[in-house]
């Protein structure tokens, strides 16, 4: 935030140096939600955007502005010009990474008319982890399936789809669980394991659900910087079969089925 101390602005900036040398490390495309501050704060000594040439970045307020805030005290104007801001700062710092709107890194409660002004801003759809989910949409604390999205209505009439992000799978990719998987198995096992569990979720699924285009937006709890060890051999097994894939997550919203629901889903007013 604009009142961070210099002590802060460091450590956030070596957290985002330590995605970038994993991104490096991985050849799948990671997607990053990432204050513009930050990554003026990084290291020069740091190539970063060599480092993350195959991945993407999100856009993101050039200083910290809540859209739910900002709608309902009718400051959405200020919003989107802090909007257009960050998205010019993000450029100027990583000129070869992409920024895109097509997802929005949800990490606070939202409201429907704010994300309505998302929408309305080319935002396709909401990537919200399971705490923000509960928090926003409620849904009786029921988390959702996290391969498929789930569309919520807007005050307008129209809908934005969510995806909840994956932190359950992604769990696996925290250096102390990868060390704790590597103890027991090979690598190759273990993408093994992990591939069959995930098409056997599906084959076991209702039949007119069976042939859904799923994904999953995979993060570890927290969203701190994986471990690229079990991410790389994953991604080798993609690369020699057509089991999964990865793609950036701009695309999810044009490949990803969304799931029938027995009621409305909703965020709060």
């Amino acid at each position: 935030g604009p009142k961070a101390t210099a002590a802060e602005l460091d450590s956030a900036a070596a957290q985002f140096e330590m995605f970038a040398e994993v991104a490096d490390a991985v050849e799948a495309p990671f997607t990053f939600g990432v204050p513009p501050r930050v990554i003026a704060a990084a290291s020069p000594d740091t190539d970063t955007a060599l480092l993350l040439r195959d991945d993407e970045l999100l856009a993101t307020p050039a200083t910290p502005f809540d859209v739910s805030s900002a709608v309902g005290v009718d400051r959405i104007e200020s919003f989107v010009n802090q909007l257009l801001a960050g998205e010019d700062d993000l450029r100027s710092a990583l000129p070869r990474v992409p920024v895109r709107r097509e997802a929005w890194l949800t990490t606070t409660p939202l409201s429907a008319a704010a994300a309505q002004e998302l929408r309305d801003l080319g935002v396709r759809y909401l990537a919200m982890t399971d705490e923000v989910f509960a928090d926003s949409v409620g849904n009786d604390g029921d988390i959702p399936p996290r391969d498929e999205f789930v569309d919520v209505a807007l005050p307008n009439g129209n809908t934005i789809p969510i995806l909840v992000i994956d932190t359950e799978f992604g769990a696996s990719f925290t250096t102390a669980a990868t060390d704790e998987i590597l103890a027991e198995s090979s690598p190759t096992e273990w993408v093994i394991e992990a591939v069959s569990r995930l098409r056997l979720e599906q084959s076991t699924a209702p039949v007119l659900t069976r042939r859904d285009e799923r994904s999953r937006l995979i993060a570890v709890p927290g969203l701190a910087a994986p471990d690229p060890r079990l991410i790389v051999a994953l991604e080798r097994f993609a690369e020699q079969s057509d089991a999964i894939d990865f793609v950036p997550a701009s695309l999810l919203a044009s490949i990803t089925t969304s799931q029938e629901t027995t009621s409305d889903q909703t965020l709060p007013e």
